[in-house]
């Protein structure tokens, strides 16, 4: 079975701390307009990250597909989940990237690519997805 093509807005929300996503965030930085989530930042301050986050999105959405991404190398992750510990830091990333993912859903966004096993069922779950067709 082959599967429509779907048009219209793009965006890429990157939350995995791999490796293997580290590559493709920076090639995708390298060609479209990319915002870096800072933990340490945003868990004081998660609402006012979310709608910074939409508001920094929405005016460049329409010249193409945005990044919004929490991937860091293993160093990094470490001091966030060192200061925050690492079940609330991995937690408080997937809640932002579902929100941002709601929210740029709600702003026209039909193709939307999801880095990481956990940011991805947050956002599948936030997004209220009952069923994948692959």
């Amino acid at each position: 079975m082959t599967l429509p093509p779907v048009g219209g807005l793009g965006a890429v929300l990157a939350g995995s701390a791999s490796q293997a996503t580290l590559g493709p965030v920076a090639a995708m930085r390298a060609k479209h307009p990319s915002l870096a989530l800072e933990p340490l930042t945003i868990a004081d301050t998660t609402a006012h990250a979310i709608a910074a986050s939409l508001g920094w999105t929405r005016p460049k959405l329409a010249a193409g597909p945005v990044l919004i991404y929490a991937s860091a190398p293993p160093e990094q992750v470490a001091v966030v989940q060192a200061k925050l510990g690492r079940e609330r830091a991995g937690a408080m990333i997937e809640h932002v990237l579902s929100a941002i993912a709601r929210g740029l859903v709600a702003a026209g966004v039909r193709r939307l690519v999801v880095a990481g096993g956990e940011t991805s069922g947050a956002v599948v779950q936030g997004l209220g997805v009952k069923a994948l067709r692959i």
